[in-house]
């Protein structure tokens, strides 16, 4: 035996005695004399792999390699390595290299398929699994992972074939009882679920995945007080788990404890802001009693607006509360309210500093370039700034210095006139003097003279842009940011609308009395203007989706493919636009009966680069002439508009698969009867639904006592712009409904209740208050609920059913 020979033999036994640093340095030594000794550099490479340093390992083995590169075993340790490191094409082509020489290395198969479905190649992992398992069928982890990656694809039959078989392998295989947890949970049985991550729990106390698991088991039981500590210890584990966060916070909020569930999603939103974490955290902050008052939540405010956590409009409250705390806009507020309707001049409304006091204020121009005020006094706040903007406006030239930060602010209140459709209140000399004004801006772009960008700001104030002669050109011209994107909302876009007019099929005729009366509406209002949609999550199929929402419904999973979905009454685009964004496999066919409403939606879309939605006019009630069937349809905020609503309801069960899907929203006559009462006094005071006369009827109704049933209006965020204050007081047609009604065309329909859409604290006082109905679909309980909280669907019945499946129905291809 050569010298080498014995100092190999003895840095193995340090080696295989752990004593690393040692063996290393005899491994190197041999190197220093010989560099291409193989097996010196193969230990080194595997005691890089054991001491975690796999950039060592990789060069080692690389070197080996370059000696001989039919190595086997080489190939795969080298993967191992380059997986570490993050280079995940290269460890897959080691992979397959170390398989290519030795096709029964069951290790390389193993570890091939978990890296393809790293890279998200399922049919090929797939492959790699089932040889692994063929050259050794009693292998439990190889069962377990082709288990887990058929779960993710959806797959859950075979999957589950494979999970159980891991477990009868290896009953303690933690893994593999999350796997079967997991398809339990996702078919709605909690508490077999919950049994089996305690199982994994109990074969891996120290994994955060088990006690994720577990705890999510609890919180869908609505056992939150059970699920608190599981998502606690989950994050002690692993502290970047977001999902373990947004589940802890949730569990936290359904337990009352709203301040520690914010908490816990600030965490979060620093370590990686996630669309959930950051929705979730808007829609628990509505629930506080108090808002912070620090720089840094209001900050976070402004981020959220500008980055849309949520449909802006659900930030406009939490925004609003945020700004009245403020000491120089709750002055003005003051001033403002005890001067009303008087338009105070701008040292008088805002002190020395004038505009410049308010232009700064993030959350402020945030707001306004997201979604209308809804708030009377910050209305009337914003109407007295518009006039001393108009003063400032009047008197300054295309040569007057303009601060940066009060231009900001002025293009920003110009938007905010957009987006409510100019509702704010004016008086006849201020309308001449805005008149003036645009006049004025005409005739300088006409001329072709420098344009005054603060006249052309406050113009934007007062008119619509692209109203004005001559303003299409201002487009060609090279303007600052907020300048450009006022020029863009108001000019801009509404242009390519009319562009897009042309494009727009139809479907069906439109002669139905009511139909056409309604269709005119959204034809002058399209309904809603909307700015921003909320920040898409992850997209999932039908079947997740449903599943996630009403874990304890009785669901019938209709698959993971393409699924057809009708939007029934689309309007601008929104909930189409979101929907799409969160469903998988989704062809999607939304119709409305107005042209405008269709192009508005079309155009957002683009904008949101979503291509995957059909845009057709149609009325419901001849959508059955088209001779298409759907595994899912929306029709919310549009049936109730109808001549008889439940002939519209019945038209499209009729285009809905065996075991299709319905999300329907319906007026509550309970919850209405504010409004019921807002339009009597609409009609004795002969109000028409034009812009004047809906600004002089809001106006009216904001002036009367605290009490008066028809001023509830007022807490409706649609009172606060034209068309949806139109929609909501002025609408053509209306009618209200009950539960007992829905209930009994339910059970005349073969539709089965999944659940309702609500917030999650009102879905939790009715299951604190009913938990006999686990659930929550038993509509004579809801019944009951309502009538003890008539203001609960205030907004609408928003709600999912399932057509019941007959065994002799066929799915339509």
């Amino acid at each position: 035996m050569t010298s080498i020979d014995n100092r190999l033999t003895a840095a193995a036994r340090q080696h295989q005695a752990g004593r690393l640093d040692e063996a290393e340095q005899v491994y190197r030594a041999i190197l220093a004399t010989n560099p291409q000794h193989i097996t010196a550099l193969q230990c080194l490479g595997i005691l890089g792999l054991q001491s975690g340093r796999p950039a060592v390992a990789v060069e080692m083995f690389d070197r080996v390699l370059t000696i001989d590169d039919r190595m086997p075993e080489c190939h795969h340790n080298l993967a191992l390595a380059l997986r570490a490191l993050g280079r995940l094409d290269e460890a897959i082509s080691h992979y397959q290299s170390a398989i290519s020489f030795k096709p029964d290395h069951v290790e390389a198969h193993v570890n091939l398929a978990n890296a393809l479905v790293q890279r998200g190649r399922f049919e090929e992992a797939f492959t790699s699994y089932r040889r692994a398992i063929d050259l050794n069928p009693h292998l439990a982890q190889a069962h377990s992972n082709l288990g887990t990656a058929l779960l993710r694809r959806g797959r859950t039959e075979e999957a589950l074939i494979h999970l159980r078989r891991a477990v009868t392998l290896d009953p303690n295989l933690s893994d593999a009882h999350l796997g079967i947890g997991d398809a339990l949970l996702a078919g709605g049985r909690l508490d077999e679920a919950a049994a089996q991550f305690e199982r994994a729990l109990a074969g891996n106390p120290n994994s955060a995945d088990a006690n994720h698991r577990h705890g999510l088991a609890f919180l869908l039981q609505h056992r939150p007080g059970e699920a608190v500590p599981l998502f606690e210890r989950a994050v002690a584990l692993r502290p970047n788990f977001i999902e373990a966060h947004e589940n802890w916070a949730q569990a936290l909020f359904s337990l009352g404890r709203v301040a520690e569930s914010l908490g816990v999603l600030r965490r979060a939103i620093d370590i990686n802001a996630t669309p959930r974490s950051r929705f979730l955290f808007i829609q628990f902050l509505q629930s506080l009693d108090a808002l912070p008052a620090d720089d840094d939540f209001r900050n976070l405010i402004a981020k959220a607006l500008a980055e849309s956590w949520d449909r802006p409009r659900n930030i406009e409250p939490i925004a609003a509360i945020l700004l009245k705390q403020d000491t120089g806009i709750r002055d003005a507020l003051e001033r403002v309210t005890q001067a009303w309707p008087r338009r105070l001049p701008e040292e008088e409304l805002l002190g020395p500093k004038g505009l410049a006091a308010i232009s700064g204020q993030s959350v402020l121009v945030q707001l306004l370039q997201s979604a209308p005020v809804c708030d009377i006094g910050l209305e009337r706040l914003l109407t007295s700034l518009r006039f001393v903007a108009l003063q400032r406006a009047s008197a300054a030239s295309h040569s007057t210095p303009v601060d940066e930060a009060i231009l900001g602010f002025c293009c920003a209140l110009a938007r905010q006139c957009f987006l409510n459709e100019y509702i704010l209140a004016q008086t006849g000399d201020e309308l001449a003097q805005a008149t003036r004004l645009a006049e004025a801006l005409q005739q300088a772009i006409l001329s072709g003279e420098k344009v005054c960008e603060l006249k052309l700001a406050v113009s934007g104030a007062y008119f619509p842009l692209h109203t004005l002669p001559g303003t299409h050109t201002l487009l060609e011209r090279r303007w600052p940011t907020p300048v450009a994107d006022l020029l863009n909302q108001q000019i801009g876009e509404p242009g390519a609308e009319r562009d897009l007019l042309a494009s727009i099929p139809t479907l069906t005729a439109i002669d139905d009395a009511i139909s056409r009366a309604v269709q005119r509406q959204y034809e002058e209002n399209p309904y809603p203007r909307w700015q921003r949609a909320e920040s898409p999550g992850e997209p999932r199929t039908i079947d997740q989706l449903l599943r996630g929402r009403f874990p304890l419904a009785s669901f019938r999973e209709i698959g993971g493919g393409a699924v057809d979905v009708l939007i029934a009454g689309c309007g601008t685009g929104q909930q189409a636009i979101e929907f799409a964004q969160q469903v998988m496999h989704g062809r999607m066919l939304a119709v409305d009966l107005s042209r405008a409403s269709l192009a508005y939606a079309k155009r957002k879309a683009s904008s949101c680069a979503v291509e995957k939605i059909e845009f057709a006019q149609a009325d419901i009630l001849k959508l059955p002439s088209i001779d298409r069937t759907f595994d899912l349809i929306l029709v919310s905020g549009v049936l109730h508009h109808m001549q008889d609503p439940f002939a519209g309801w019945r038209a499209l069960v009729a285009l809905l698969r065996p075991s299709g899907v319905m999300y329907v929203g319906l007026y509550s006559e309970l919850a209405r009867s504010q409004i019921k009462a807002a339009r009597a006094f609409i009609a004795q005071r002969g109000f028409r639904p034009t812009l004047s006369d809906i600004r002089l009827c809001r106006q009216e109704i904001m002036e009367l006592p605290d009490g008066e049933l028809e001023k509830d209006v007022v807490r409706f965020s649609d009172f606060f712009s034209a068309s949806e204050c139109r929609d909501l007081l002025f609408h053509v047609q209306e009618h209200r409904h009950t539960l007992p009604q829905i209930a009994a065309f339910l059970s005349a329909h073969d539709l089965t209740l999944l659940g309702f859409d609500l917030p999650p604290a009102v879905s939790q006082r009715y299951a604190a208050r009913f938990p006999v109905d686990r659930a929550m679909t038993d509509l004579s309980l809801w019944e009951v609920f309502e009538q003890e909280n008539p203001q609960i669907f205030v907004g609408m019945y928003q709600f999912w059913v399932q057509k019941r499946h007959c065994p002799s129905d066929e799915r339509r291809p």
